[in-house]
């Protein structure tokens, strides 16, 4: 379809892009495509990129929600490797186990949860910030008020 043929252009164009920017160490895509979102990792190769957000533009709608094979592709990536901050969607709490713990260069991660997935992990606040004062002791996490959005600072 044209949409396909778009989005292959594009990325395309933005490798090349990012081939002339050795020095560009923050990267937000903005107004893409929901489907190529998760896919980016694996085309576009960067050694300079230390900060990535791939959920500005659609924080509210979520529909660049990660499900655990695209989180695996994407830990397996050269971004995870050289990755400080990430924010991202994902669809399972698990997986954000396997971001703090698998990506050695974290500092800070913002990550949501699916909607609809919020509940299904966490009923309460409280229940929340105890899960995750019980798994990540050397972080420090807060919860956005009344949203499904989670910030850590790793130390």
């Amino acid at each position: 379809s044209n949409s396909n043929v778009n989005d292959k252009i594009v990325l395309l164009q933005l490798n090349d892009f990012i081939n002339k920017a050795p020095c560009l160490h923050s990267l937000i895509i903005n107004n893409w495509n929901p489907s190529a979102i998760q896919d980016l990792p694996l085309h576009i190769i960067s050694n300079s990129i230390r900060r990535l957000d791939l959920q500005s533009g659609h924080c509210l709608k979520r529909d660049r929600c990660f499900n655990s094979e695209q989180c695996a592709a994407f830990l397996r990536s050269s971004w995870a490797k050289q990755c400080e901050i990430l924010e991202i969607v994902v669809n399972d709490q698990s997986m954000i186990d396997d971001l703090v713990n698998d990506i050695t260069n974290l500092k800070a991660l913002k990550v949501m949860l699916q909607p609809g997935r919020w509940d299904d992990h966490f009923p309460s606040r409280e229940e929340m910030i105890r899960w995750m004062a019980s798994q990540y002791s050397r972080t420090f996490a807060k919860n956005i008020i009344d949203t499904e959005t989670m910030r850590f600072w790793i130390c």
